[in-house]
C-alpha cells in the first residue's frame, strides 16, 4: 500500500473512532510514528478535502462533512434502488425492452439498475456503466437539462464533449434542447418509424425524469432497436413510463 494513503486511512479511522472527543495532531503523529510536521501536512490536506474538521477546542480534529455526505448519498441510492427495482422489472417485462435507472455522480452517468427485456432481438450498449459523461447518453442529457443554467454552462466549459449524442455545437443549442426536455418531461434520441419505412439497424433511446420533492434525482432510460419503435409502441412506452415515474415519486416522498 502507498504509505501516504495508508496514513490517510489510519488518521480517518482514528478520527471516526474518537468522534465524540476528537483527536490531536500529536496523538496521530505518535500513532503513525512520524514527525509533527509530516503529520500536519497530511492533516492540512484532509481538512481542505473536508475529510476532517477542526473542533471548537483548538488542536482537536473530528470527522469531516464529506463522510456524512458520502454516507447519505449511498443511503439515498440504496433507497432509490430498493423502491425502483420491482417497478422496473415489471416495466421491462411489459414492454420487452431494456430499462435503466441512472443518476449522476461527480458529473458522470451512474447506472444503478439495468433490466433486460425479453424480446427476441436485444441490444447491448457499447458503453461501460458509470464512466460516461452526461453528454454521451440520453439519460445524461436529461439529467443535465434539470440542472441550473449556471451549472450547465460550467459543465459545458469543463466536461469532455466526446460522444455528444445531442450533437450540439454551442451552449445556446444545448439550452434549446434542455428547454424542450423540461417542457416535455422526456427526451427521445432516434426516430419513430411508421410503415412502410424500411427497418433500421440503429437504436433509439428515451429518458424520463424521476422527481423527489420537486427535484430530479434520477432518470428512467430505455434502449430500443429503432425498427421496433413504431408509433404505437412509442406511445405505449411513454404512457407506462410516466405511470412508473409517478409511482416511484410517491414512494420516494412517502414518510
Amino acid at each position: 500500500m502507498i504509505q501516504v494513503i495508508e496514513r490517510f486511512h489510519r488518521i480517518l479511522t482514528k478520527a471516526v473512532e474518537s468522534k465524540n472527543h476528537g483527536v490531536t495532531a500529536k496523538e496521530l503523529a505518535d500513532m503513525l510514528g512520524i514527525s509533527s510536521a509530516a503529520c500536519s501536512n497530511i492533516l492540512r490536506t484532509m481538512l481542505e478535502l473536508k475529510y476532517l474538521t477542526k473542533g471548537q477546542v483548538r488542536g482537536l480534529y473530528f470527522p469531516g462533512p464529506v463522510l456524512r455526505d458520502l454516507a447519505t448519498n449511498n443511503l439515498q441510492d440504496a433507497d432509490l434502488v430498493a423502491k425502483a427495482k420491482p417497478l422496473f422489472k415489471e416495466l421491462a417485462a411489459d414492454l420487452g425492452e431494456m430499462v435503466l435507472l441512472v443518476n449522476e455522480k461527480d458529473g458522470k452517468r451512474n447506472e444503478l439498475i439495468r433490466v433486460q427485456g425479453k424480446n427476441n432481438i436485444l441490444i447491448a450498449p457499447n458503453y461501460r456503466q458509470n464512466i460516461s459523461c452526461l453528454f454521451s447518453s440520453t439519460t445524461g442529457i436529461l439529467l443535465l437539462a434539470y440542472k441550473s443554467k449556471e451549472a450547465r454552462e460550467l459543465y459545458w466549459n469543463t466536461a469532455d464533449h466526446e460522444g455528444n449524442i445531442a450533437h450540439v455545437q454551442t451552449l445556446e443549442e444545448l439550452e434549446n434542447i434542455c428547454e424542450k426536455i423540461r417542457q416535455n418531461e422526456f427526451f427521445l434520441r432516434g426516430n419513430i418509424f411508421k410503415p412502410p419505412q424500411e427497418p433500421s439497424n440503429y437504436n433509439s433511446a428515451l429518458a424520463f425524469p424521476i422527481f423527489k420533492n420537486g427535484e430530479v434525482v434520477a432518470a428512467v432510460g430505455l434502449l430500443i432497436p429503432e425498427f421496433r419503435l413504431t408509433e404505437s409502441h412509442y406511445h405505449r412506452i411513454r404512457q407506462e413510463c410516466v405511470a412508473v415515474v409517478k409511482k416511484l415519486t410517491l414512494l420516494l416522498e412517502a414518510v
